[in-house]
């Protein structure tokens, strides 16, 4: 029995913890979409601030979906900024 659960656990701990891939994660939208991802909403705001991304969640709310990315600015404050995921900017 103690070879059965040590053989488990060694191969739990081998197994990913997202072993599936789909690419339906809200984090990854197709960009064929009027909604910000939340990927692009962590590189607009790291541009614009020009500090480091400490986190970055989505929120979903009545209204829609809204991004909280907490950001430690160049002056050493951290700042948190709420981004509104229908906010893309116009295709140039």
């Amino acid at each position: 029995m103690a070879c059965l659960l040590a053989g488990l656990l060694a191969w739990s701990a081998m197994v990913p913890a997202e072993a599936r891939h789909d690419g339906h994660s809200p984090r990854h939208e197709s960009p064929g979409r009027d909604r910000l991802s939340l990927d692009e909403a962590v590189v607009n705001v790291r541009r614009d601030t020009g500090g480091r991304v400490l986190s970055a969640q989505q929120h979903e709310q009545r209204r829609g979906t809204s991004y909280r990315i907490k950001v430690l600015l160049p002056n050493a404050s951290v700042r948190s900024f709420d981004v509104e995921a229908q906010d893309r900017p116009p295709a140039r």
